[in-house]
């Protein structure tokens, strides 16, 4: 139906809501004009009542009382008062005994009294003596009526009052009734084409508001039934522009996952098939008698094992970080110590590849508040990854240095790409005492640093971009394309935000040297103790 749409529910409402202001507005405004009204009758009564008062005041000269007056007003009221009957009034008035002529009462002289007029004539006493509609005659004068009413003076006395009012003929309305209900209908019609156009106003205010909200609707159930290449088209400016960008934006980052879900799969299988290969090319040869199982060749089924051991850990590692249920034993740590334990470690490495491995440590100890394990591995993934893409003759240093921020601006001629979603000095995860700054912990290398495409890639799983050499830990030229699993600096940026800092690159592109210009720095941040 429609109004169970949310189009329907928005004019339904439009229309109540002019529905309901207009009655309003029609009450308001009938109660007012009657006010109105009422009070501009009140004052031409008593103008024309004051008009009159010199006529009854000779009536009452004349006369010495207000015997006869009732007859006066009779023969007024018998008349109709039209203009053309005013001459009958005054000649009924000499056959009253009133001979004596008190001025003409007339459009001539002014004291002009309408057709519909009442005419009360009030003693000093406050009684009635004399009404031309003989409504009242004899009973007593209300104070407002007194107080619309004019005066009527002799000799400096007061001698009664003279009270005008509108009365209508018969089978017709008060000149109130008449004019009131005049403006009622207008104001009726005046609302009936306000609902109208409330209407038409409605749909298509409506209609420009859900329309929008039928496309993301629609979008969302293509999105649903896994089309999700789907976008909706987005022209506005407003807080349904921005629902459909959110919406394309959501869309785009579904198909991002999904393909980086498909490549994880492609990754992991192809990950496996190495170790797999080759334990069953050993086994079959063993089995088939073409080899024998010597020392060596267990050894090396063992490394096989281990690496494939090695990729199922660090898989089951970077779950546990999605989850956040990645356990760290934190504690006070001199980062100092972390530094110079991995450079002990890795040592042979370098020295073996003809790398220098050096440090540059400040000489007060920067504790942090951090997992002592963890940061270790943070910080021997990044080792690794550096010796590996640096040339022999080349340098690998560590650098410790305190910092306010728990990120840091893009470096000279470097460029930054944060390890995470959060902005800087806003890292993920837990963070140290307020305005306890962090230790900011640098891996720079001389080697052929990043190409600006692999950039935004760097912390990305199983990602390896193509570089024309890398080497290993015995120091001789890979195969492109061959190195590690691809998860260390997945599971760095990981441990790096899970402990409340950050993780970023800065790289300049070169051909590779021991020379400056070139190579890679990563940094990643712990919050101070």
């Amino acid at each position: 139906m429609f109004l169970d749409s949310l189009r329907g529910r928005i004019t339904l409402v439009l229309v109540l809501l002019v529905l309901f202001t207009t009655a309003a507005t029609v009450l308001i405004t009938n109660v007012a004009t009657s006010n109105l009204f009422d009070n501009y009758l009140a004052l031409t009564d008593t103008a024309r009542a004051l008009n009159l008062a010199s006529f009854f005041e000779g009536y009452y000269r004349d006369n010495g009382d207000w015997s006869g007056v009732q007859s006066l007003l009779e023969a007024y009221a018998s008349t109709n008062m039209s203009h053309g009957m005013m001459g009958r009034w005054r000649d009924n008035m000499g056959r009253h005994g009133m001979n004596r002529p008190f001025g003409p009462i007339g459009p001539s002289s002014g004291t002009t009294a309408l057709p519909a007029d009442r005419l009360i004539v009030v003693n000093a006493a406050g009684v009635i003596v004399g009404d031309s509609a003989q409504l009242d005659l004899g009973g007593t004068a209300a104070p407002q009526q007194l107080a619309a009413g004019a005066p009527l003076m002799l000799d400096g006395e007061a001698i009664g009052t003279l009270i005008v009012t509108n009365q209508p003929l018969p089978g017709l309305d008060s000149l109130e009734e008449q004019f009131t209900g005049t403006a009622a209908r207008y104001a009726w019609l005046a609302a009936g084409g306000a609902i109208i156009l409330a209407l038409l106003l409605g749909f298509t205010v409506s209609r420009s508001l859900t329309q929008p909200l039928q496309s993301v609707v629609q979008g969302t159930e293509r999105l649903a039934n896994g089309e999700l290449s789907v976008r909706v088209k987005n022209n506005r400016r407003d807080e349904l522009g921005t629902l459909a960008h959110s919406f394309n934006r959501m869309a785009e980052q579904l198909r991002s996952n999904e393909e980086l879900r498909k490549n994880l799969v492609a990754d992991i299988a192809h990950e496996l098939r190495t170790p797999i290969s080759v334990l069953r090319g050993n086994l079959e040869s063993i089995q088939e008698g073409v080899q024998d199982p010597d020392m060596r060749t267990i050894v090396n089924l063992h490394d096989e094992v281990l690496r494939m051991a090695s990729l199922v850990n660090e898989l089951q590692e970077l779950s546990l970080l999605d989850a956040g249920q990645a356990r760290l034993n934190r504690e006070k740590v001199l980062v100092q110590g972390v530094v110079q334990e991995e450079i002990e470690a890795l040592g042979a490495m370098a020295q073996g590849d003809g790398i220098s491995l050096l440090s540059s440590l400040p000489d007060q100890p920067v504790l942090a508040l951090v997992d002592r394990r963890r940061t270790g591995q943070i910080l021997r993934n990044l080792l690794v990854n550096a010796l590996r893409h640096t040339p022999s003759g080349g340098e690998v240093r560590v650098s410790v240095e305190l910092t306010v921020d728990g990120r840091d601006s893009e470096g000279p001629g470097g460029h930054s790409e944060p390890g995470s979603s959060s902005g800087p000095g806003s890292p993920s995860g837990p963070r140290g005492p307020a305005n306890s700054g962090f230790a900011r912990v640098s891996v720079s290398d001389t080697g052929e640093g990043v190409a600006p495409g692999d950039l935004p890639h760097v912390f990305e799983r199983f990602y390896k971009a193509d570089r024309s050499r890398t080497r290993g830990r015995s120091g001789e030229a890979k195969e492109a394309g061959v190195r590690g699993t691809g998860l260390g600096l997945a599971i760095a940026r990981g441990y790096a935000t899970a402990q409340g800092g950050d993780i970023w690159l800065e790289s300049s592109h070169g051909n590779g040297s021991a020379g400056a210009g070139t190579g890679s720095t990563f940094t990643f941040t712990l919050p101070l103790a």
